[in-house]
């Protein structure tokens, strides 16, 4: 900071000095500007202080009242709004830091001999430990004349918040530029086609056709006196007001932070994203799928078996059908290269018939048998029970070690062997026999009995409550309890 000096007697002497010499050696050439050949470098740095810190340690000097404000004031007055984040004012914290420098290196081109000089400003409070040592400087005041000064305190700032570059949005026609600009070579090393996928395509540029009106059917209400038209045809109409509100709205009515489009009535308008995505939207409801079938695959899927069901999609071209066959399909995606480990694996009642059918008392005499040991002798199980840790989808086990064997053919042979011997039925299993169907009902009609038995003792008052319950929760409670 500088301290003016204000003899101004000595501050005339040496600014007609300077133009008796401006004016000898440039009799016509016009002046320039003053940092044109200036070069400024700050040296010997500080441990970082904080702008409060720096008031407290110089609260007695004057030129250090308000500092932090004043400095905010002089930056908001030199730096143009453009220059500022968010063209806002610039604030300064107390525990905003700065970095001091003990000195100014100013490299510039004399007027003299037009040679490079330079010139070491000191500016310290103990200077070689002989006392404080501020220099002296000119500079050039708001209204053209020059000042005389001394350096009291040199510094960089460090993390203030309001130098720090601003986060903002980046429109759509930015990003249209930017990708446009990525060079063929950069578009290879990113695996894209600089034929088939240019990252610019994108953005949509030009509107899409206009859906054709059985689409967006107009309908005659109150004996064809009125026309009601279709969402679509409202906002086709709107576009030609307010383009960019109305045409992301057209496309989507449900993005962050923009209102909705509404209509008349004050219902949401139902866009063009509205009408694609989910189960009621027009691809998944229009496509043929299949109902999920077996355990095996079902968590690799996230099918739970419910009324799930899949896609069904017919390759057109000779690549999608390699894509398919040979990327795509199920038994290759059996191990995931993200973890190498399997993600299909023997799951729920499958795993559970393993391991009974695998059970040493099951197939032999119960002699000596160990739970957790494993024995294999030309694929017969000699000692152990194949649980979870030996099919299931587990990293280094009977899945991944066939996997990484034998190929995914026999991995797939090896699923559906599983479920097939242990899990095999037929119609017949379906339809319960004559004992079983004569136990369900024996069980039935105990229950109505009982639930009978509550319902006469509630009506009698003989029902008493069970702790914590009034009478009508207790009643309720025996009664679920029989029919569950």
């Amino acid at each position: 900071m500088a301290q003016v000096n204000h003899h101004c007697l000595v501050a005339k002497s040496v600014r007609h000095q300077l133009n008796i010499i401006d004016d000898y050696l440039n009799p016509k050439k016009e002046k320039s500007s003053d940092f044109e050949f200036i070069t400024v470098h700050l040296g010997a740095p500080e441990k970082p202080v904080t702008l409060a810190s720096i008031e407290a340690a110089n609260h007695e000097d004057i030129i250090f009242h308000r500092f932090r404000l004043r400095l905010a004031e002089y930056l908001n007055a030199v730096v143009p709004p453009e220059g500022r984040p968010n063209r806002t004012r610039i604030s300064l914290r107390p525990n905003d830091e700065i970095i001091e420098s003990r000195y100014l290196k100013v490299k510039y081109e004399s007027m003299v001999d037009w040679r490079l000089e330079v010139d070491l400003l000191r500016c310290s409070p103990n200077f070689y430990n002989k006392g404080p040592r501020y220099d002296g400087v000119m500079f050039r005041d708001a209204t053209g004349g020059f000042q005389f000064a001394k350096l009291r305190l040199v510094f960089r700032a460090r993390d203030v918040k309001s130098f720090q570059p601003c986060k903002r949005l980046f429109p759509p026609h930015e990003v249209y530029t930017a990708l446009k600009k990525i060079s063929d070579s950069d578009l290879h090393l990113l695996g894209l086609s600089v034929d088939y996928a240019r990252p610019e395509w994108m953005i949509l540029t030009v509107l899409p056709a206009v859906p054709s009106p059985p689409v967006r059917p107009s309908i005659a209400v109150d004996d064809g006196t009125v026309r009601s038209e279709d969402d679509l045809t409202y906002k086709l109409g709107d576009i030609k007001a307010s383009a960019n509100f109305h045409v992301a709205t057209y496309m989507d009515n449900d993005i962050a932070g923009i209102p909705q489009a509404l209509q008349k009535s004050g219902r949401p308008v139902k866009a063009i994203h509205a009408r694609l995505k989910g189960k009621e939207g027009r691809l998944r409801s229009n496509l043929t799928e299949k109902r999920v079938d077996f355990s095996a695959p079902g968590r690799a899927y996230n099918a739970d078996f419910d009324g799930d069901d899949m896609n069904m999609h017919v390759p057109q071209s000779e690549e999608t059908r390699a894509e398919l066959s040979q990327i795509a399909w199920v038994p290759r995606q059996i191990i995931a290269p993200q973890a190498n480990k399997p993600v299909m694996g023997i799951i729920q009642d499958t795993l559970c018939s393993i391991r009974k059918t695998s059970r040493f008392e099951f197939r032999h005499h119960p002699d000596s048998y160990d739970h957790q040991a494993q024995t294999y002798v030309d694929g017969d199980i000699i000692f152990g029970a194949v649980e979870k840790t030996t099919v299931g989808a587990s990293q280094g086990r009977l899945v991944h070690v066939v996997f990484r064997e034998k190929g995914p053919e026999a991995t797939q042979t090896l699923f559906t062997g599983l479920q097939q011997v242990i899990n095999y039925c037929g119609i017949a299993d379906m339809i319960a026999n004559r004992k079983t169907m004569d136990d369900i009902q024996k069980q039935i009609a105990e229950c109505k009995q009982n639930v009978q038995q509550i319902v006469d003792d509630a009506y009698h008052d003989r029902l008493n409550p069970s702790p914590g319950m009034t009478i009508r929760e207790s009643f309720e409670k025996k009664v679920e309890r029989e029919l569950n």
